[in-house]
Parts: C-alpha cells; structure tokens; sequence
C-alpha cells in the first residue's frame, strides 16, 4: 500500500472509536487503514495519558494531546517541506497560460534551479501536487450544493 498522510481528525476518529470498543481490525476497515498503524494511534494516546478505563475527554483537549503525533508514521514530511517554500513558483511554472509547463518538467527545473537533485522524489513530488491541487488548478475547486 502507498504512503497515505492521516490527517489529525482521522486519528481523532480513531480514538473515538476505540473508546467505542471497536477493535483495531474493525477501526482499520471501516477507516481504511491498515491495523499497525491504528494501533500505533492507539499506543500514541496511551502514551498521552488516554484509556479506555476513564471517559473519552472532550475532543478539543485530544486534539490538544495529539499535537506530537506526526512523528508517530515513522515518516518525516522532508519533501514536503523543501517544496513548501517554492510552491509559488512551481504554480508560475505549471500555471502559466503562455508557456505553462507539464508537472514533470516543472519538477525537473525546480531541482536543477535549487539543487534538490538527490533530495526530493518525482514521487513525493506528485503527492505535494496532489495535496495542493487547488493552487494549481482553482477552477477545478467546488462545492457541493444541499439542495
């Protein structure tokens, strides 16, 4: 399975659920996450002080206690962070209706203008596209209407 980012309200919902004594095949199913890592949510909010033999605590003081949990994947967001602080340029690169260039020719000039060669995947480099999607195409953003 590919590396999927959990947001901070998957792993509070998570929580929830264990406090709802699902077990970790069920949170994993009906989440879609494999069953090693709800369990590491589950360790980390034991390690947080969390338990089943107390109520579950108001959702703002969880989330309060789940500010550490990015280091829990095991993953560091390194790509992410090189590419956060070009991702104005990389919409002028991609995104520029005269000579707009293609993602991959755009990640290949950023590298080679910023030394990044070696240090960000082409891989990493979609999944940054594909979370920040709506800053290179904005007319694809909408919404939907409750009618």
């Amino acid at each position: 399975m590919a590396f999927r980012e959990i947001g901070i309200m998957d792993i509070w919902e998570v929580i929830r659920r264990w406090y709802d004594h699902h077990s970790i095949s069920q949170i994993a199913h009906a989440l879609g996450y494999d069953r090693k890592t709800v369990r590491r949510y589950i360790r980390f909010a034991q390690s947080k002080g969390l338990s089943l033999y107390t109520s579950l605590p108001p959702k703002e003081k969880v989330l309060d206690l789940l500010t550490g949990i990015e280091g829990v994947g095991g993953r560091t967001p390194q790509a992410r962070s090189l590419l956060d602080q070009y991702l104005n340029e990389l919409v002028e690169l991609v995104g520029d209706p005269d000579v707009g260039l293609p993602p991959k020719l755009a990640f290949e000039a950023l590298c080679e203008r910023h030394a990044l060669v070696g240090k960000v995947s082409y891989s990493s480099f979609k999944r940054f596209i594909q979370t920040h999607r709506s800053a290179f195409h904005p007319e694809q953003v909408t919404c939907r209407h409750r009618g």
